[in-house]
């Protein structure tokens, strides 16, 4: 009887210690799982905070770089003439960026919109900002001028550039729909949804998944719920004045986790946060099984008791592994996230590598003309041949946008650049298989042995990666070999050019062109130069492919082509004699549908004939995707004479000649100066017997000595330009010669 006691005593003492157990395992996994939560909570409001920060500053960039244009282009905006000028300049960013409408309101308050609506906005919060000179973003808003559908409106005040006075607010109204889907991020198996409210609760916008959705106020909500809300909602409003993020918790229909964090826009006065909301019932979910589970295994014997020990710890990994799969997988490429990289870096990695920062020269502009979605087609296509290339020990991630994060390991500097050319390699052919804008990816690299701050060694790769942006020669570089000096040169120039352009300080120069059969002038080419603040020129090599890296070399094209054109009537009011003038224009522009249209408008301004301004497109631009074939043909619909510049300097040129129909082709240097050698002679005189074969006419550039001049006479090459006749000429030399 002792014995069986003692028995009963062990067992009754196992199944109290395995109880014990069980209830002190079971308040460690509750705890993880709700810690987990919380941070794939904040880790999910995050990236929603910083998508929509980056859309709404997106827009407020636009706004600005237009209402810089206008400032440029119209010195004071009061005749009703000028206002439906600039009303009509709008509707064309209108379409480009499908606000819903554009307008400008005066400085009496009168609005004036590109949907032909005239209203006095004298009362609204837009003109009150405006007049005070404060950029302004509308919450949440009935259009009271359309429809009657909520909008958002952002806007702008406007300067005379004469006199520095207000003359009036740009101003652009945005579907707040378009924002609700951005809310509708998938979180939490679509139980996750956030709304961006006013630091008195107000609210912006808010996901239509949320089944709070159409609250106009959230703290009001709130506590018509229940007043035990009372005393976090005063904690919320006062982590809110102090720009501070947390987490709390909320009474609702059912009880619900919240993270709000400030977002930060352009007008820093707006004090908008962002809302993340998840059901408390998404962890309930996980944790209800583990308290069914655990009485079961308390009220049978031990194995069996043990046995749901094990099927609970499965049970745990399982959940967590869920959990993580949210923070963790990249929900664009399903690879690894910026945070995920980390974590693997600094928990797995025992070798010295090289982290490498990964991204492309001109993403934003491939998704403005070719569309979000193809977009992240490209993206998932990189993805996959970034991680195709990955070896053993390798790690990378997608971070956001167009941005990668590698770590790669090699034992020489000179194998790990071969694989990055093959990477670039395989990158760059992504345009011809998507028919997109051609991509070049540039790669900074830090090598490293420590692990214990990725995220520093991650800053010098991309201040290595930065360096060369915009590069034509070489699109990778070591952060030890950085010219830091010319990296912040490079930073002062991109900073500087929209004063530039305000100031008028790119003058054009031109450089003459000759006719072989006359030995006049026939004819000039457009360059343009930097002229700075003291009085010296800026070499064209140091800012132009940094223009065309950041998309502002539109902007100069434009500028350059109106200058022609406006000197071109004047010449003509001075009864010169008129010769074409050429206007290059980059790759960059012709991704531009509205292109064409735009610089119809400029010549019809000045009274120009398109005769008087060819277009020159050099060849690789012109072979590159059916898009630009189709704008190039376009133009010369419109009239434009067309010419095909750099010839021969390695690309498909008979290709070139195949797909378009040029009027001139300009033989480039590489091929002038063949003259002299008998079989580089004989394939220039090929080459012009072709292009006058198909009706061309044929300019020669760079051309330099007296032997090269006969040569080309005697192949009867129509044109002649050079350092033989004249290099380029500042306007006053150039007039001189005629």
């Amino acid at each position: 009887m002792k014995k069986y006691n003692l028995r009963i005593l062990v067992v009754l003492i196992a199944t109290a210690i395995t109880v014990v157990t069980l209830t002190y395992c079971q308040r460690i996994i509750s705890s993880e799982l709700q810690l987990q939560l919380y941070n794939n909570l904040k880790d999910v409001a995050m990236q929603n905070k910083v998508t929509m920060e980056k859309e709404l500053n997106s827009k407020y960039d636009l706004l600005m770089d237009i209402a810089l244009q206008i400032e440029s282009d119209y010195p004071s905006v009061s005749a009703e003439e000028d206002i439906y000028s600039l009303i009509s300049f709008l509707s064309t960013y209108t379409d480009i960026y499908d606000f819903k409408r554009m307008g400008f309101i005066d400085t009496n308050g009168l609005a004036y919109t590109t949907d032909g609506y005239v209203r006095d906005l004298s009362a609204s919060d837009v003109y009150l900002y405006g007049m005070q000179g404060r950029p302004y973003i509308s919450q949440k808003i009935t259009d009271t001028i359309g429809d009657n559908n909520d909008v958002t409106i952002f806007s702008i005040t406007l300067y005379n550039t004469v006199n520095s006075e207000i003359m009036g607010m740009l101003f652009a109204t945005y579907p707040t729909d378009t924002f609700k889907e951005m809310l509708n991020v998938d979180s939490f198996d679509g139980a996750g949804y956030s709304y961006i409210v006013t630091s008195n609760g107000t609210v912006v916008t808010d996901s239509a998944k949320s089944p709070l959705y159409g609250t106009t106020n959230i703290f009001e909500t709130l506590l018509s719920f229940s007043v035990d809300n009372t005393d976090n909602i005063r904690s919320v409003r006062e982590d809110m004045d102090h720009s501070k993020s947390g987490y709390v918790t909320f009474k609702t229909d059912t009880e619900r986790y919240y993270y709000y964090s400030p977002l930060n826009l352009i007008p820093e006065d707006l004090n908008w946060y962002m809302f993340t909301i998840v059901p408390t019932s998404v962890l309930e979910a996980r944790t209800n099984t583990i308290y069914r589970y655990q009485t079961a295994m308390i009220a049978v014997i031990l194995p069996v008791t043990l046995i749901l020990s094990i099927f609970f710890i499965l049970s745990y990994r399982r959940s967590s592994k869920e959990l993580q799969a949210l923070a963790y997988v990249n929900p664009l490429t399903g690879g690894d996230t910026y945070a995920a990289f980390l974590k693997k870096l600094t928990t797995s990695s025992k070798t010295d590598g090289y982290l490498i920062s990964l991204d492309f020269s001109n993403f934003k502009l491939l998704n403005s003309i070719c569309g979000v979605e193809k977009g992240n087609e490209v993206l998932k296509s990189t993805w996959n041949i970034i991680s195709s290339k990955l070896r053993v020990g390798e790690i990378a991630a997608h971070i956001k946008g167009d941005q990668f994060i590698l770590f790669m390991i090699a034992s020489t500097k000179e194998l790990l650049l071969e694989r990055i050319r093959e990477l670039s390699d395989s990158i760059v052919s992504l345009a011809q298989i998507h028919n997109t804008v051609c991509l070049s990816p540039y790669f900074g690299i830090y090598k490293t042995d420590d692990f214990k701050d990725p995220e520093a060694s991650h800053t010098y790769a991309i201040q290595a990666k930065n360096s060369i942006k915009g590069n034509q020669h070489k699109n990778w570089a070591f952060y030890e070999d950085v010219n830091f000096e010319a990296l912040a040169e490079t930073k002062k120039i991109e900073d500087s050019f929209d004063e530039a352009i305000r100031d008028h300080d790119f003058e054009v120069w031109y450089q003459p062109k000759y006719s072989s059969e006359t030995s006049k002038i026939c004819g000039a080419e457009a360059l343009v130069r930097w002229r700075q603040k003291d009085g010296s020129l800026l070499p064209p090599y140091k800012f132009i492919p940094l223009l065309e890296q950041n998309g502002k070399i539109i902007t100069l094209d434009e500028y350059v082509f109106k200058t022609v054109c406006k000197q071109l009537n004047i010449w003509k009011l001075e009864n010169r004699e008129l010769f074409p003038v050429s206007v290059n224009i980059s790759r960059a522009s012709l991704y531009y549908d509205s292109l064409v249209e735009r610089y119809v408008k400029i010549l019809q301004k000045y009274h120009t004939p398109t005769s008087l301004v060819p277009l020159e497109i050099t060849e690789s631009a012109a072979i590159n995707t059916a898009q630009i074939q189709e704008l190039v043909a376009k133009f010369r619909d419109a009239g434009f004479p067309i010419y095909l510049d750099d010839f021969g300097n390695g690309y498909s040129s008979l290709a070139a000649l195949n797909l378009l129909h040029f009027d001139t082709l300009k033989l480039d240097k590489s091929l002038i100066d063949f003259v002299g050698d008998p079989r580089g002679e004989k394939l220039l005189s090929y080459t012009i017997m072709l292009a006058k074969s198909l009706n061309m006419t044929i300019t020669a550039e760079g051309v330099e000595t007296i032997d090269q001049v006969n040569f080309l006479n005697s192949m009867k090459c129509d044109e002649l330009q050079g350092y033989y006749f004249s290099k380029p000429l500042p306007l006053a030399d150039f007039e001189q010669l005629f």
